[in-house]
């Protein structure tokens, strides 16, 4: 009996120490961070400053463009008489729908029109010589026989207006068909209404409603007028056009910049053809001789994603995740280093912002 007795005592105190074991387990493991610092750690200082979150990408100045389109009517570029790198002037052929169907279509009702005048004027020549005889017919016929022969050659003249009325309408409709076909195939070339080069342009093949745009053209005069910085690299990530800040560095002088909306017709240009979008950026300056500059240099874009000029920051290094979106750093108290918790905002390579838990002058220790 004492020996069992002293069994489960043994088996009880065996089962406390394993709990013990397993609670020190779960907490936080930091080595050599609660221990009194007996040598000089990496140590920095929590300060207020400017944090930026910041992404360079290429871009070229150009000059202002205008969309040169197709006026009226519709179909499919058949042929481009000046191409991108081109410089056009007013009144310049500058592409031309292909006008094969049209004109093949003018042509079947040109010959529809001449079957029909002709099967019109055959059956007009019928009706009008059997009209004569009947007349010639009258003369010497009296009582009944001379009021029913008045009679049919009525009713036949009344036939004789209704087929000259019903061609009439036809013909006319067909001239209607027959001008606007014509009309068509006269607008199928587009023509520049400007000055300057195209920068961009449809494809042959592609199909054009009246005022698409067929054509861009850069215009006015390089170093007189003001450019637009574009960009030229791949797919541009959505977050960088809601950046809180765009500069552009030109010739090692800095701009603010804004994007430039699109047309809605420039818009639909490049939808149409499942071609990326190309984003835009206007130069802001109180002065405007500062805009001016020419077409074809290099620009830095530099998009700033997040911006704060005043915020209280620690180094990136310092920090620690701990557990799913939290926190923490050790801060230098008293000779230790204490475990802190804190609310981040902008995390660059760099740096931290911090929103709660730190004060300006706080030392934290900063990973090697």
């Amino acid at each position: 009996m004492i020996l069992s007795r002293r069994l489960v005592i043994a088996f009880l105190l065996l089962a406390l120490l394993m709990i013990a074991s397993c609670a020190q387990n779960t907490e936080l493991e930091v080595p050599k961070l609660h221990a009194p610092i007996t040598s000089t750690p990496d140590i920095a200082v929590a300060t207020v400053g400017v944090i930026e979150e910041l992404h360079i990408l290429p871009g070229v100045t150009r000059l202002p463009t205008v969309a040169v389109r197709l006026e009226s009517g519709q179909g499919v570029i058949g042929a481009f008489y000046a191409w991108p790198g081109d410089t056009v002037v007013p009144g310049q052929l500058v592409a031309r729908l292909d006008s094969a169907p049209l004109e093949a279509a003018l042509e079947r009702l040109e010959s529809s029109i001449d079957s029909m005048t002709a099967s019109h004027n055959l059956q007009l020549r019928e009706m009008t010589l059997r009209k004569q005889l009947m007349e010639l017919n009258l003369t010497g016929l009296g009582g009944a026989g001379a009021a029913a022969l008045r009679e049919s050659i009525s009713l036949l003249a009344l036939d004789i207006d209704h087929l000259q009325r019903a061609h009439a309408f036809d013909l006319s409709q067909a001239q209607s068909e027959a001008r606007e076909l014509t009309e068509q195939i006269n607008s199928a070339e587009i023509r520049s209404d400007v000055e300057g080069e195209i920068v961009y342009s449809a494809a042959l093949g592609d199909w054009v409603n009246a005022h698409d745009p067929v054509v861009y053209v850069a215009v006015g005069t390089p170093g007189t007028d003001p450019a637009f910085v574009e960009y030229v690299g791949m797919m541009l990530n959505p977050r960088l056009m809601r950046a809180m800040r765009v500069q552009g560095l030109v010739g090692g002088e800095l701009f603010e910049m804004e994007v430039a909306e699109l047309e809605i017709e420039e818009h639909m240009y490049y939808t149409r053809r499942e071609q990326p979008l190309p984003i835009r950026f206007n130069i802001i300056s109180e002065q405007p001789q500062q805009a001016i500059l020419p077409p074809g240099q290099a620009v830095s874009i530099r998009f700033y994603t997040a911006w704060n000029e005043s915020a209280l920051k620690i180094p990136s290094n310092a920090l620690f995740e701990h557990g799913f979106g939290e926190y923490i750093v050790f801060r230098i108290q008293d000779g230790q280093q204490v475990l802190t918790y804190v609310t981040v905002g902008t995390i660059t390579e760099s740096y931290a912002e911090i929103l709660e838990g730190l004060s300006e002058g706080d030392e934290i220790f900063v990973r090697p």
